[in-house]
């Protein structure tokens, strides 16, 4: 999966929208599934309902963040640093 950044809202295919393409900048992502603080994050693209959502992986060329906090599991806002 190619990203070009962090959208600042929800965007659907050809609009206009705004985007975080910067290296270092820390946001609230949204991300799936435990993380541990450190983790390497990538998008999860195995089902169309979590794309652009965030979850632990490192597959080689993929990381997009990495987390500043940990999340037990399930869906929810966390902080990250973009990569």
């Amino acid at each position: 999966v190619n990203t070009i950044g962090f959208a600042l809202v929800d965007a659907a295919s050809g609009s206009v929208a705004s985007v975080i393409t910067g290296r270092g900048v820390v946001i609230n992502a949204l991300c799936t599934g435990a993380i541990d603080e450190g983790d390497a994050l990538i998008v999860d693209s195995a089902a169309a309902s979590e794309d652009g959502v965030l979850k632990a992986g490192t597959t080689a060329g993929a990381v997009v963040a990495i987390a500043l906090e940990a999340r037990a599991s399930g869906k929810g806002y966390t902080k990250v640093l973009t990569h």
